[in-house]
């Protein structure tokens, strides 16, 4: 279908939080009167953390390729993780053929000559609130938080204060600015100083953002203080929430609206209204932590948005769509159930379910997808995964796209035709994973071969683990095609007198965290099972050599704390062994062969008088390698001379301790190439290397394999 407007771009991340929706207020208004259409990308989860299992909600911004955009609009401080952040930073260089605005504070790893970042005046805003109670309330000892130190934020705020002491006449003193990380705990932590009295109350108090001044008031109230009858107290950013604690807050809005606003003006009209953009100027939204009083009209507005979405927690809660979409059998059942529920979203203008053309297979994924109406009953429209306007209306539409996903597998997306910003709350959040888990038991349900799987359950399943039991991975091989196939065996907990926690419960949460480092080895793809008490086998299929596989479990071992914790090094046995067509019981005998040899060398060990000593110095730097590189400070943990240690630790591992830390450090490599999508200056840096070079160089030393080769052979 031709394009019939301009579309714009916003690429954004975890949209239902409000930050993000006030700034498409902006987007939308002024795109709708200028009749631009705008596409929201955004994932729905969003952690700090990288994760393999959440790479697939994350393609959704693979969708910036789309030739259908005439711009973008990157709202940057809705992208936490910093390998996401990478990874648009990278899709967008591809784009040179369109303008990106960046909206907000800039971030390192979206910092690039082609973004043009527009932003509010932070200084200004933070001299406004420092003014107000310097001339309004005559205040002149004022604390501020701020963020840390080294982010520009936490200056620019902090700078904004200053220049408002020093306007009205006050000496600035740095002794009334506290560092804290723009989270709750900080602010926790400054109201125990003020109530034990450490640090004087001062006579004001502005946090650097709502979420510390929450944090304060939280603490406050679990003590029984009123912190209004010993200071006021500003927050900054109004992020909402309001109505969670009390008193409620007084807080200075960042305007995001007219950002919004100004980043689609300076896309339609190019650099001259990029040269004459004045950053828009924020307000206060009066609580009853200022002595100017509540505002009743934001006090009323913010409970409405609480009532709204109350009533939809409570759809949420009881109707019965998860049920319903789980007991469909076809795609038309299924689709039909959804178009029954519809009402959960609000402000829904119209709404399509988009699918991969073969969305149930496992891998690859074909360019064609099949969108099914979810408002009203129409044939199903096939189309190119990237020609976003298949939905575009005669007047001006504002859509969400939004990943479905199961696991690891991009299933298709959610294309949401909206009314209203807020339609994206965490209402639809939950909606869109209900979506994937029902298309997950319709996929399942059409899968014979997960039909015959789950047969005699509970006699091929351990109920601890939700592993095969011995008897499951048994019929698996039986069934199985042999080639390139390996059966690997982890046997744990050698040395019962080895355990540091000697009660059943600690030893079942040990056998929990083996299960699940051998769950995360074996992937969704390939079966695993727990055949005795301490005793795990996979079937792994791969090109890789037995001596890989062994290595890359017991890599995966290491990073599991409980267990290493409780058991140590030396406590387990790994070992891989090609399938052929031997039958489960010759394999097996293999294993416990492989495994004699292996005790031998383990039983020399502890045979060392200062074996146990030394195995708690090997265990940790097994588990913290990041840290292990300074000899000295290896040696300050341990008794004797560093000389004495080196040679006692030679003796009794066979090697030297220095080798060890090495060989730690590339181990916690092998764990993260295999389970993240971490940079490779990430990977570094997690594993305690300053100088990402050297890394690498050390790396290949060891492996005989770049990292990205090693990363390769882990997919």
């Amino acid at each position: 279908m031709p394009k019939q407007k301009p579309i714009f771009g916003v690429i954004s991340a975890s949209t239902a939080d409000a930050q993000q929706r006030e700034y498409l207020h902006g987007i939308i208004t002024e795109a709708q009167a200028r009749q631009i259409d705008i596409v929201v990308l955004s994932n729905i989860y969003n952690p700090i953390d990288s994760t393999v299992i959440l790479d697939a909600e994350n393609q959704i911004y693979n969708l910036i390729a789309a030739s259908v955009f005439d711009g973008f609009i990157l709202l940057s401080e809705s992208l936490t993780n910093i390998d996401l952040r990478r990874r648009i930073c990278a899709l967008l260089a591809t784009r040179t053929d369109v303008p990106v605005i960046a909206v907000g504070t800039p971030v390192p790893e979206l910092q690039t000559d082609r973004f043009r970042y527009i932003n509010n005046d932070e200084v200004a805003d933070f001299a406004a609130i420092t003014s107000h109670l310097i001339a309004e309330h005559n205040l002149t000892e004022i604390d501020i938080i701020t963020g840390p130190p080294h982010l520009a934020a936490s200056s620019w705020r902090v700078a904004g204060y200053r220049q408002a002491m020093e306007a009205h006449g006050l000496c600035y003193d740095k002794n009334r600015v506290i560092d804290g990380d723009f989270w709750t705990t900080s602010g926790q932590a400054l109201a125990m100083q003020y109530i034990s009295g450490e640090r004087p109350y001062p006579q004001a108090l502005i946090c650097a953002c709502d979420y510390m001044a929450y944090g304060l008031l939280d603490a406050f109230m679990a003590r029984d203080v009123d912190p209004t009858a010993h200071m006021m107290l500003i927050g900054y950013e109004s992020v909402g929430e309001r109505s969670d604690h009390t008193p409620w807050l007084t807080t200075y809005r960042r305007n995001r609206h007219d950002l919004g606003v100004a980043a689609v003006r300076i896309l339609a009209e190019g650099d001259a209204a990029y040269q004459a953009f004045t950053p828009p100027a924020g307000q206060f939204v009066f609580g009853k932590t200022c002595a100017c009083g509540e505002c009743s009209s934001d006090t009323r507005q913010e409970l409405e948005v609480v009532q709204m979405r109350r009533t939809y927690d409570f759809l949420n809660l009881f109707c019965q769509f998860e049920h319903r979409i789980t007991e469909a059998h076809t795609i038309e059942e299924f689709v039909q159930t959804c178009r029954s529920f519809q009402f959960m979203i609000r402000g829904r203008g119209s709404l399509y379910l988009c699918l991969y053309s073969n969305w149930y297979e496992q891998g690859f994924r074909t360019d064609d997808m099949i969108a099914y109406n979810l408002i009203w009953d129409q044939p199903p429209m096939v189309f190119h995964k990237e020609q976003l306007s298949t939905f575009q209306w005669d007047a001006p539409m504002a859509l969400y796209v939004c990943p479905l996903f199961f696991s690891d597998r991009a299933l298709g997306y959610v294309v949401l035709g909206f009314d209203h910003p807020d339609a994206f709350d965490p209402i639809f959040r939950n909606w869109l994973k209900s979506l994937s888990n029902g298309l997950e038991f319709l996929r399942m349900k059409n899968d014979i071969r997960y039909l015959s799987e789950c047969q005699n359950l509970s006699e091929h399943r351990d109920t601890l683990t939700g592993m095969y039991n011995e008897a499951g991975i048994r019929q698996v091989l039986r069934t199985t095609e042999r080639e390139h196939l390996y059966l690997v065996m982890l046997k744990t907990g050698l040395f019962g007198e080895d355990l540091q926690a000697r009660s059943g419960q600690a030893d079942v949460e040990a056998i929990l965290d083996v299960a699940e480092a051998v769950q995360a080895f074996c992937g969704t793809a390939q079966p695993c099972a727990r055949i005795a008490q301490n005793t795990f086998v996979c079937l792994v299929r791969t090109h890789n050599s037995p001596e890989f596989l062994e290595d890359l479990l017991t890599a995966h071992l290491y990073r599991h704390k409980h267990y290493m914790d409780t058991y140590g090094l030396g406590s387990f046995l790994c070992t891989a062994q090609p399938c052929g067509q031997l039958r489960y019981s010759a394999l097996s005998e293999q294993c416990q062969a492989a495994f004699e040899q292996q005790m031998q060398t383990i039983s020399a060990h502890r045979c060392h008088r200062d074996y146990a000593e030394l195995r708690a110095l090997r265990t940790y730097l097994y588990t913290h390698p990041q840290k292990t590189f300074d000899p000295e400070a290896i040696h300050m943990q341990y008794y004797g001379s560093a000389g004495h240690l080196r040679v006692r630790y030679k003796q009794c591992f066979g090697v030297r301790v220095h080798q060890d830390c090495i060989t730690a450090r590339v181990a916690m490599a092998k764990y993260q190439l295999a389970t993240t999508a971490m940079s490779m200056r990430a990977v570094a840096e997690a594993c305690g290397y300053a100088d990402e070079k050297y890394f690498m160089r050390q790396f290949q030393a060891e492996t005989g394999l770049t990292a990205s080769q090693y990363r390769a052979l882990t997919k």
